[in-house]
């Protein structure tokens, strides 16, 4: 034990840290936690005695819950237990018919369309939202049991990105080759440039690139900029090297991928 130099406000007693050896780099183990447990350890007297778990079960079996309260409670309960919702279990649980659980369940489930299931609002209510709620219009034109579901998911539909809204880098992962080639060909005004973006690393820390059929773009690590070459050139010419830096900012303050050297809708190209 050592001194801290504070003392504890309650009491007015210095407060002591307690120091543990090296013990030959065994407490960086990332099992020596599992070691040191099976000992109870009492600093002040330092006296050191076996776990509980030599002597007595110290996780005891979960209690089977024998009902529920409320309808919120059976279906907790009944995903806990079997990570579904069971109309039976939750039934058993408010001691009552299949039929009326149902009912009393109201919203926090829907009847899924195509395999009759019962799924709980918060897995219903999201994810692909507009296929479900295309299923839920189809299967409510026939049977009206489905007529919550398409008022729930209109609710919870997320209204549509305007094309403003959405912004682009080159080596997204979820930016296709296609449209990157676009890009440069309208950008660099090259109808030549191919583009062929892979799709993961061969090597840990191994820079992405971008392929042209006419020449290699390379991520340089430390600008973060993308440089190459592109487009056909004479014999003896040197090709055009096109620099691209996604720091570059429009006049809008937004962050922009600018070839330097000429200003063309916010982007810059050099010749």
């Amino acid at each position: 034990m050592r001194p801290t130099g504070r003392t504890d406000p309650r009491t007015g007693e210095p407060r002591m840290a307690r120091i543990r050896p090296p013990q030959g780099g065994f407490r960086d183990d990332p099992y020596s936690a599992l070691v040191f447990a099976l000992e109870e350890f009492e600093p002040i007297g330092q006296r050191a005695a076996k776990a509980a778990i030599f002597t007595r079960r110290v996780v005891a079996p979960r209690v089977p819950r024998l009902g529920a309260d409320t309808p919120a409670d059976a279906l907790a309960i009944c995903l806990d237990t079997y990570g579904e919702a069971r109309p039976g279990e939750i039934a058993r649980l408010l001691g009552t018919t299949e039929d009326d659980a149902r009912g009393q369940l109201g919203m926090l489930v829907f009847d899924e369309p195509g395999t009759g299931r019962l799924v709980p609002a918060a897995e219903y209510l999201s994810g692909n939202v507009r296929e479900k709620l295309a299923a839920a219009e189809r299967a409510a034109a026939d049977d009206p049991r489905y007529q919550p579901n398409t008022s729930a998911l209109r609710e919870v539909m997320p209204a549509d990105l305007t094309p403003g809204e959405i912004e682009a880098r080159l080596g997204a992962a979820w930016s296709g080759a296609a449209y990157v080639e676009q890009f440069l060909r309208e950008i660099i005004e090259d109808p030549t440039v191919e583009v062929e973006h892979p799709r993961r690393r061969k090597k840990p820390g191994a820079s992405r690139h971008t392929r042209l059929q006419s020449g290699h773009l390379h991520q340089r690590p430390a600008a973060g900029a993308y440089r190459g070459r592109m487009g056909p050139h004479a014999p003896g010419q040197h090709p055009r090297h096109v620099l691209l830096r996604p720091g570059f900012r429009g006049p809008d303050g937004r962050a922009r991928l600018g070839l330097p050297d000429h200003d063309l809708f916010g982007f810059r190209t050099s010749g």
